[in-house]
C-alpha cells in the first residue's frame, strides 16, 4: 500500500475556558490515501469539527493542539509556519465548510469571491480568471452561471450556496478535500445531488475527500472507510462494508438502529424510532471508564472504571470496547476490580 496522502497521529486538542482547559480530541490516528473518501461520523459535540479544523490549523486563539502530528505527503502541517499554511490552504486542502451562509461574505458578489479564490493560487488574468469561475458554477450545476456571478449570497437557495462554496474550494484542484456536513440544513433532493456532485468530481480529479456528517445515510452513499467518533475518541474504524454489515461497539450499533427504514415496526405495527437514551457528556463532566457507559446497555463494572483501548476487533476493524477484548486481556486491565 501506497503512504497515505494525510496522516495523523496521536493527536490530542484542547480548549483555553475559564475554568480551565478541556480536551475535544483526545488521542486520535487516520489515515486518507489517494483517491478514497475517509468518513468521520458521531452526535454533535463528539470532535469531528474540530479534527478537521485542527489539520489547517483553523482552531482560533483558544484552541490548543496539546500532542500528536499531522501530516501531508510526509510534510508536517504542525511544525508550518502560517504564511505557508495560507498558501496551502485552497491550493493543497480545501474545506468545504457547514454552513454556506457564513462562508460567504454578504457584501461581495459571488463572482467577486470566487475570483479572489482563482487569482489567489494561480497566474490567471482577470478575463481568463472570469471564464474559469464561469465554468466552475457550469461544473458544479449551476444555471446561469454568468448571471449568477453578479449576484449577492442572499439571493441564491441554500443548495446554490453549497455550489458556489464547493466551486470555490475546487478551484485549484485540491489533492484534499475536508467538507464538514456539506449537506446540513439542505432538503432531500439537493443533498442527494451534492454528494452526487462530490461523487463525479472525485471520479475527475482523483481527490481525496474527509467527510465529516452525523448522517449514516450519507456515509453509506460516500464512504470507502468510517470512523466513529464519541465524546472526543475514536471507538470504531473500519471499511465501510465491513462497519455496515458487523458493527462491534454498542454506540455504533445504536447509531444503525436510529436510523429509519421501511422495516422500522412495533409489535403493534407503529413506527418507532429507537433511540440512544441520554446524551453526548460535557468535557468538562467526562465519565469514568468507557465515556458511552452511562448510555451503554451491556455496560459492566470495569466499563465504569477503567478506559478500554483501542484495539483490532477483527482484521482491519479497530474498536473500542471491553466486550470485544479477550477476557485475560481484561483481566490484567482490571487489577482487582469486578468484571
Amino acid at each position: 500500500m501506497t503512504e497515505p496522502l494525510l496522516k495523523i497521529e496521536r493527536l490530542s486538542v484542547g480548549f483555553r475556558t475559564d475554568g480551565g482547559e478541556l480536551k475535544a480530541v483526545d488521542d486520535l490516528s487516520l489515515t486518507v490515501y489517494e483517491g478514497e473518501t475517509v468518513c468521520i461520523v458521531g452526535e454533535s459535540g463528539s470532535g469531528k469539527s474540530v479534527t478537521s479544523q485542527s489539520i489547517l490549523k483553523l482552531l482560533g486563539r483558544n484552541g490548543i493542539i496539546q500532542q500528536g502530528e499531522i501530516r501531508y505527503k510526509g510534510h508536517n502541517l504542525l511544525g508550518t509556519s502560517e504564511q505557508e499554511l495560507r498558501r496551502m490552504r485552497g491550493k493543497d486542502i480545501s474545506m468545504i465548510a457547514q454552513e454556506p451562509m457564513t462562508a460567504l461574505n454578504p457584501v461581495f458578489t459571488i463572482g467577486n469571491q470566487l475570483l479572489e479564490a482563482i487569482k489567489l493560487h494561480s497566474k490567471r488574468r482577470r478575463r481568463e480568471a472570469r471564464e474559469y469561475a464561469v465554468e466552475l458554477l457550469r461544473r458544479v450545476g449551476i444555471p446561469r452561471p454568468e448571471s449568477i456571478m453578479n449576484d449577492y449570497p442572499h439571493a441564491l437557495s441554500g443548495g446554490m450556496r453549497q455550489r458556489v462554496v464547493i466551486a470555490m474550494a475546487i478551484a485549484s484542484k485540491p489533492p484534499l478535500l475536508i467538507a464538514d456536513e456539506p449537506t446540513t440544513a439542505l432538503d432531500v433532493t439537493v443533498q442527494a445531488q451534492i454528494l452526487q456532485l462530490l461523487k463525479k468530481l472525485q471520479k475527475d480529479s482523483g481527490t481525496s475527500i474527509l467527510l465529516i456528517t452525523h448522517d449514516l445515510g450519507v456515509v453509506a452513499e460516500m464512504a470507502d472507510r468510517v470512523v466513529v467518533m464519541y465524546a472526543g475518541q475514536i471507538v470504531e474504524q473500519a471499511d465501510v462494508d465491513a462497519l455496515f454489515n458487523r458493527p462491534l461497539h454498542p454506540y455504533t450499533q445504536g447509531l444503525m438502529k436510529a436510523m429509519p427504514t421501511i422495516h422500522t415496526q412495533t409489535d403493534e405495527g407503529e413506527d418507532r424510532l429507537i433511540s440512544i437514551p441520554g446524551n453526548v457528556p460535557m468535557l468538562n463532566h467526562l465519565p469514568q471508564g468507557c465515556r458511552f457507559h452511562p448510555r451503554c446497555p451491556y455496560s459492566q463494572p470495569i466499563c465504569r472504571q477503567a478506559e478500554p483501548p483501542l484495539a483490532a476487533g477483527n482484521d482491519k476493524h479497530l474498536v473500542r470496547c471491553w466486550l470485544t477484548i479477550p477476557t485475560e486481556t481484561i483481566q490484567q486491565a482490571a487489577g482487582g476490580i469486578a468484571i
